[in-house]
């Protein structure tokens, strides 16, 4: 249910006036309390406006308005599970929690804990040992999985070649969803649509040639909103080599039209006719028949094809990097979305896609965990995937001739700078082994790894 709130509006814009006018009008408590007085005032009006809101209504900003509800406070991921978890399963005892959710949860609470693993660095000049803790390397966790996704995004660019690259986003309508909660192979079956779909538009431009482009394939299980909303991601080459070339760059076509009809029906029949294979071997008859009738429903409904986004962007090495960074194996939430966490509720916004208005809601702390948790894959699940000329076991030869985007110098130099400590250099301007106090490097000095339990 979506509401537009003008008092809820009104009321936060009236007060933080009404404070800006007084601080205003007494400029010596301004100097004298700046920042620190305003931005405890208005933490506090926020605190009350949170605190008002209705629990699972949408309320709906404009850019403009949504800019008074920026919170001050930050509230973690990590802190928050860490804070809720255990209650969560007491009041939740007949929720069927996937042993690697609970796996992923309490490696991340214990994300940068010294008690299960540090590194200890010693400073001459000041006599002071400094403690550095191991992070969780979780992907769940909003700091391991950012650094997870800058490691891939860096393996990936490896292997791009010297051509535009086009960013694609297939999307399964909402019927289709429940399917891929309760029946987890029809993930890899969304794969292979989405695979078949690309290389056969590629191969119908030139079917003596068999054209076939350079696929990588993400997939995403949540939309803004964090509902279940599985969909897949592609950054494809725009251009293709033909199945068996010849050791020569004339075997290379550029492609720059895709055929969005043609894709949409195509993904829409693949994905179908590979679901109905699936779920004839593991739902019971009663189950295939109501699926079978549901595929004709849906034929009716969506005469367009399924919903599929392929707009030109024209991005060069750089571009196409940054963009692997901002799509690929990114974690279901950033912390900076959430508002206001008091232990009992969770304030949080996205931008809708629609209209790109920002919508603020209110949930109970359960609720929010269970949106984040469903979105946790199993163990070993590959996420990220290729396909084409991109494959492991591509025979192109043309890929070794294509010119790579990115030098061989140039991914060296940013492997050696994915290392932790030139990346908190980086983020947050200072060096993790230099002493904050004299300015002298650290020295290391011993490593303590807590004992595996069992």
């Amino acid at each position: 249910m979506s509401i537009v709130a003008p008092s809820f509006i009104e009321h936060v814009k009236y007060e933080l006036a009404e404070h800006k006018a007084f601080l205003e009008a007494n400029t010596s408590y301004k100097k004298r309390r700046s920042n620190v007085a305003t931005d405890k005032a208005k933490l506090e009006l926020l605190k009350t406006a949170y605190e008002g809101m209705k629990v699972d209504y949408d309320y709906v900003f404009t850019k403009e308005e949504f800019k008074w509800y920026n919170a001050i406070d930050s509230y973690k991921i990590n802190d928050m599970f860490s804070d809720a978890w255990d209650d969560f399963l007491l009041r939740n005892p007949d929720l069927n929690i996937r042993d690697v959710v609970t796996c992923e949860v309490e490696k991340s609470i214990n994300c940068k804990n010294p008690s299960l693993g540090h590194v200890n660095y010693y400073c001459e000049d000041c006599d002071k040992v400094f403690t550095v803790a191991f992070t969780c390397k979780s992907k769940f966790c909003t700091s391991c999985g950012i650094k997870y996704q800058m490691d891939r995004a860096l393996s990936i660019s490896e292997k791009l070649i010297d051509c535009i690259h086009r960013h694609a986003v297939f999307t399964i309508p909402e019927e289709l969803r429940i399917y891929f909660r309760t029946v987890p192979k029809l993930v890899d079956v969304l794969f292979k649509a989405v695979e078949d779909t690309l290389l056969y538009m590629f191969n119908e431009i030139n079917k003596s040639k068999n054209f076939v482009p350079g696929i990588i394939l993400t997939l995403h299980t949540f939309g803004r909103d964090l509902k279940w909303n599985p969909h897949i991601h592609a950054l494809v080459t725009e251009g293709g080599s033909a199945k068996n070339p010849a050791h020569t760059l004339d075997s290379w076509r550029i492609v720059t039209h895709f055929n969005y009809t043609f894709l949409r029906k195509s993904f829409q029949k693949t994905l179908l006719d590979r679901m109905k294979e699936a779920l004839k071997e593991v739902i019971s008859p009663k189950g295939y028949s109501n699926f079978k009738r549901l595929v004709n429903t849906l034929y009716r409904k969506y005469t367009d094809g399924f919903y599929v986004r392929a707009e030109p962007d024209y991005r060069d090495g750089k571009g196409a990097v940054k963009y692997l960074i901002r799509y690929f194996n990114r974690p279901a939430m950033a912390s900076s979305r959430i508002l206001f966490y008091d232990g009992d509720y969770v304030v949080y916004y996205y931008q809708r896609h629609e209209d790109d208005l920002y919508v603020m809601r209110k949930v109970h702390v359960d609720e929010f965990i269970k949106m984040l948790i469903i979105h946790i894959p199993e163990k070993n699940f590959k996420m990220l995937r290729y396909a084409g000329i991109y494959a492991s076991n591509s025979k192109c030869p043309l890929v070794i001739l294509l010119q790579k985007k990115l030098s061989s110098l140039c991914i060296s130099i940013m492997r050696q700078k994915a290392n932790w400590r030139d990346r908190i250099i980086a983020n947050f301007n200072r060096d993790p082994l230099i002493c904050p106090h004299c300015k002298k490097r650290l020295e290391f000095l011993d490593y303590y790894i807590a004992p595996r339990a069992g």
